[in-house]
């Protein structure tokens, strides 16, 4: 850089008066000349950079090529060639198209080597790359702005064109090797497995794309049955994944090309939707197998087949039953003596599903019980598995709690508010538990029809 500074200054010395650099700069400012000299190297960049990538793009596919090749030969000796021999061409150019873009992205050549290139094609001894890289302070300076000069001056005078033209690859042939055999292999050769292969290949294809179409059509029906039960109990998300997941049972019966492991890749990604829906709802199952270790209260009242609704895990009984009580209260049928046993019972069921759904006690009960460790981690997520419906359980004590604790007060607009809260909770729970038990038959459904996709003898009739 100092050599070519000095040289500037050599040039401004011999060539011009002493004053001349302070008229030179009022006449052809650093930035104007410095924008003309960037303007030719960036005609270099682009020639070069595309000059690069049409040498790489020759290579990446003569690869590609190859392989398509590769794949056509597999077919012909083990498989009918399903998909049409030019749509493996065009994929694999396209393939060597995008590997190549990748390619020359990552190798491209920056501007400070366009600079360099143009130096070297026409001999400038590293003018224009010295030129490039000065900073502003040394650009703008007497020796800076010779320097600026005399590299434009000598830059003006080029033809790019003259030594970065664009040229054919030397092995721009190579893919057209590949690419006749080919051709050649797809077009005028026989299956190499046999034609009896082939055939039997052929009609094994069109046998299992006949199967998935049969057993995705009676999935369809399958789930149309369950969407109407949604739609009839007022389960709104329920018919809504249902008619999502029907939707796409559809679509795969009225695929035509679709063949049996899409279909059951497909069929395995609307079971992980089921049970992503299922896990949020919680397990119905394990909470109503924690409702039957609920203890029944001793005492005689109102509330007697309530408690055996809960035992049960009938919410929707229990509903009702609860609605009855709080029709009694509002109404006056229940006499003192009948309000007294309903306040003990309602504070038993409190107690009751408080213990239950004490999911912190549970777990330390599980910890304490010396299970070996495989065991306990089993339980412990089974009890996980329940959080959601014992958070439901708990509310529900609240709210049975806080209408005891209104009755005890005399408060009988507090205690039937709260009644009709927990009859709500109840309704909700109902629902929650029939959703999941649809969930489960859509899942049931759905492993039913996964068999008889590769089902062997049933055609997909499962």
């Amino acid at each position: 850089m100092c050599w070519h500074l000095t040289a500037g200054i050599a040039i401004l010395s011999f060539s011009r008066p002493r004053e001349c650099p302070i008229g030179l700069c009022l006449s052809l400012p650093g930035v104007s000349a410095m924008a003309e000299l960037e303007k030719q190297v960036r005609r270099v960049w682009r020639r070069l950079n595309l000059q690069r990538f049409l040498n790489i793009l020759v290579w990446c596919w003569a690869a590609a090529l190859v392989l398509a090749l590769a794949w056509i030969t597999a077919e012909k000796l083990w498989h009918p060639l399903i998909e049409p021999w030019w749509g493996t061409l065009l994929g694999s150019l396209a393939l060597g198209l995008l590997a190549a873009a990748v390619l020359w992205y990552c190798t491209r050549q920056s501007t400070v080597d366009a600079a360099l290139a143009l130096d070297k094609a026409f001999g400038l001894k590293e003018r224009v790359s010295t030129t490039l890289v000065l900073s502003e302070s040394l650009r703008d300076s007497p020796a800076g702005l010779a320097l600026v000069t005399d590299t434009l001056h000598r830059v003006e005078a080029i033809d790019v064109s003259e030594k970065f033209a664009f040229r054919l690859p030397r092995h721009a042939w190579v893919p057209l090797v590949p690419a006749a055999l080919l051709c050649w292999l797809a077009l005028f050769v026989g299956p190499l497995g046999g034609q009896g292969s082939v055939q039997a290949a052929r009609s094994e294809v069109t046998k299992e794309r006949a199967q998935v179409q049969q057993s995705t059509k009676q999935l369809t029906r399958r789930l149309d049955k369950q969407k109407e039960e949604a739609k009839q109990e007022g389960l709104a998300e329920a018919e809504k994944l249902l008619a999502e997941i029907q939707k796409a049972s559809k679509d795969l019966a009225e695929s035509k090309d679709i063949d049996q492991k899409q279909a059951l890749a497909k069929l395995h990604d609307i079971q992980d939707t089921l049970k992503d829906r299922r896990e949020k709802l919680g397990s119905a199952e394990q909470l109503q197998r924690q409702l039957e270790k609920m203890q029944l209260s001793a005492q005689k009242g109102p509330a007697e087949k309530l408690e055996e609704a809960l035992k049960q895990g009938d919410f929707k009984k229990a509903a009702q039953e609860l609605s009855k009580i709080a029709e009694q209260l509002k109404t006056g049928k229940l006499d003192e003596a009948q309000k007294k046993a309903l306040e003990k019972q309602l504070g038993q069921m409190k107690d009751q599903l408080k213990k239950l759904a004490d999911l912190e006690e549970r777990r330390k009960q599980l910890e304490k019980a010396g299970l070996p460790k495989d065991v306990l981690q089993q339980e412990l997520a089974k009890l996980d598995a329940q959080a959601k419906q014992l958070q439901k359980l708990q509310e529900l004590a609240e709210k049975l709690g806080n209408a005891q604790e209104a009755m005890q007060k005399g408060d009988l607009a507090k205690a039937l508010e709260n009644l009709d809260l927990s009859k709500a909770d109840m309704e909700q729970m109902m629902k929650d538990l029939k959703e999941l038990q649809m969930l489960e038959n859509a899942l049931n459904d759905l492993a039913d029809m996964k068999n008889a996709m590769v089902c062997k003898n049933c055609d997909g009739a499962g």
